[in-house]
């Protein structure tokens, strides 16, 4: 056998392997408790809840057959596909930390002797499962950022040269890896809402597109060497591409708070001519512990094989701290200011106390936070769009990190309850523009769907469809529409017959 011929066989059953380790389908997805625990009651486990192992990225997915999905959704719904194409407005994806493909070109990248120097074109580089299993190093030396904390400017490393790939297009978005031109299953991301739009009849590149950044990046920048602005300019493209049809924004994760950061600096003609309508998909709005844990002490992002980390923690925690992107996601100064975040040995950390906890680890660190501050949901204010705010809930969700005397150890954890990932403070903050906009906003929960599996629920697929398939929402006046249920979580927040739903 060739070496090639070898290299390939070892790649494989690695591949394998960590399939089986960070996608197996007998994980448990979060349950229902009757003994569930009100939301602002910590509590601990005797052991960590198997989705709380699992990240936004390496969860367990739902195997879902698009066509089998669709077949589902046009029965249940008593709609044809001819119904649907009559009023199609165009979508455009918006990923999460970590859910844009990054490609990389080097031009004289001189790290160490292991690390190729030059490439011809670019090249994938998050996530490209081969490089960060035979040159793991490299691969987090090229995504490492050099911050500026004086110009509050992000660069990359000397003879990097980073983007994210095929922006406009789908390819960046669906699969994060894949090996010699295959997808590999266990990294699909929206994958799953694509293929059904396409059975249904969209169009890729036309009625379907993608809207892939550098998610190191603060709020104000694509990459780099884009800002926020280009966000804008795609989103006039597909308007104009389509027959001047304003495109609903359906977002995962950070990829919410991208889109109310650049609609916070629109113009209200503007959004009422291009966007159709906000579709948020487990949206962080006020931030997460498990974001604070990355930037604290480092975080596997689930990708493991056994108790060998494929992502060492410690290595995710170096790239993150420099990342604009990752310490936007720390939980919010004001939202969590009396609640204590981190615990060590000497000193307890709340919300109000994070600028401290940051200026002790790392200085850029503590300058990136200061700046990120200034672009918190508080300040950013409503999207002032019709917005329909969709998560998970009745899942056991890190709330408090406890640490011994030092920040490079896993913490011991304290839970709450949300999606795995964030937080239900910070997922249902979204509700409260119901009084503060005047355009629609619609809340939908999901009990025991977790952070990532909501993307491959065929229930809250058809829950997406339902949205951007139907004619926009118009704006009405100050009082804005709850299904039944939510008007009676409203009015009976502590409900014992609903309290498992809040």
């Amino acid at each position: 056998m060739t070496n090639k011929g070898v290299y390939r066989v070892v790649l494989l059953v690695l591949l394998v392997m960590c399939g089986v380790s960070s996608a197996s389908p007998n994980r448990q997805q979060g349950t229902r408790s009757a003994e569930w625990p009100a939301e602002d009651v910590l509590f601990s486990l005797p052991s960590p809840p198997k989705d709380a192992t699992q990240s936004a990225l390496f969860g367990a997915r739902t195997p879902v057959v698009p066509i089998e999905l669709v077949h589902n959704y046009l029965a249940s719904r008593k709609v044809s596909l001819d119904q649907i194409a009559q009023d199609r407005h165009p979508i455009i994806f918006v990923p999460g930390l970590g859910g844009s493909v990054l490609e990389a070109q080097l031009t004289g990248f001189d790290y160490h002797w292991s690390c190729p120097k030059h490439t011809d074109h670019y090249e994938p580089l998050w996530l490209n499962i081969p490089n960060l299993l035979f040159t793991r190093n490299c691969f987090f030396e090229e995504l490492t950022l050099n911050y500026d904390p004086a110009a509050n400017r992000y660069s990359p490393r000397q003879g990097v040269h980073i983007r994210p790939r095929d922006f406009g297009g789908l390819d960046g978005i669906n699969y994060l890896s894949r090996v010699l031109g295959f997808p590999i299953d266990f990294t699909s991301y929206f994958s799953h809402l694509i293929d059904a739009l396409v059975k249904l009849g969209y169009r890729p590149g036309v009625e379907l597109r993608g809207m892939p950044y550098d998610f190191r990046m603060p709020a104000d920048m694509v990459d780099a060497e884009r800002s926020w602005e280009t966000f804008a300019r795609l989103i006039e493209d597909t308007y104009r591409q389509n027959g001047d049809r304003p495109a609903y924004l359906v977002t995962h994760s950070m990829g919410g708070l991208k889109m109310a950061y650049l609609l916070a600096q629109m113009p209200q003609e503007w959004k009422d001519r291009y966007v159709a309508g906000l579709v948020t998909l487990s949206a962080p709005w006020l931030g997460a512990t498990k974001g604070l844990r990355v930037v604290v002490s480092g975080d596997n992002l689930g990708a493991h094989m056994g108790d060998i980390e494929v992502l060492p923690h410690l290595d995710i925690r170096q790239t993150m701290r420099k990342s604009g992107g990752a310490v936007w996601m720390v939980p919010e100064a004001e939202a969590y200011a009396d609640e204590i975040l981190v615990q060590t040995n000497n000193r307890t950390y709340t919300g109000a106390q994070l600028a401290d906890l940051f200026a002790s680890l790392d200085p850029d660190t503590a300058a990136i936070y200061g700046h990120t501050r200034n672009q918190s949901i508080h300040v950013l204010g409503p999207p002032r769009v019709p917005t329909h705010c969709i998560y998970g809930t009745a899942v056991p969700t890190e709330g408090r990190l406890r640490y011994g005397d030092s920040f490079d150890q896993n913490p011991g954890l304290l839970y709450t309850t949300g999606d795995g990932t964030v937080p239900l403070k910070s997922l249902s903050y979204c509700q409260q523009w119901a009084s503060t906009q005047t355009q629609p906003v619609t809340v939908k929960r999901w009990p025991g769907r977790s952070h990532l599996s909501i993307l491959f629920d065929e229930q809250v697929i058809h829950e997406v469809l339902d949205v951007v398939t139907a004619p926009p929402l118009r704006p009405i006046s100050n009082k804005l529409p709850y299904s039944s249920i939510n008007l009676f979580l409203a009015c009976f927040p502590n409900s014992p017959i609903f309290g498992l739903a809040r």
